[in-house]
């Protein structure tokens, strides 16, 4: 699902090199510094891009999801013990 898993990645480049997006995607991007270009023919993109500048390629389907701050978890392990990290994904541009 499309939707579903775009949701839930994100996608943060603090570079200022062009970032290409040349198959079907499904997530937030973020490149404040770069220009974001998107799509060939009949491809399509779920999410949403926040960039310096945004280049979407003609017949390109475009379908604005939002991201979703989630509650997850995390294992670590450390001389053969493991620790479960519980921790909240927040973004303080939301």
């Amino acid at each position: 699902d499309m939707v579903a898993a775009a949701q839930h990645i994100m996608v943060i480049y603090y570079g200022s090199n062009t970032v290409f997006v040349q198959t079907n995607f499904a997530g937030t991007i973020i490149a404040p510094n770069a220009e974001v270009v998107i799509g060939q023919v009949g491809k399509e993109f779920y999410g949403a891009i926040y960039a310096k500048r945004i280049i979407v390629h003609q017949e390109t389907k475009v379908t604005w999801v939002p991201f979703v701050k989630v509650q997850a978890s995390a294992v670590a392990m450390n001389n053969n013990n493991f620790i479960k990290i519980n921790y909240t994904i927040d973004f303080p541009w939301r």
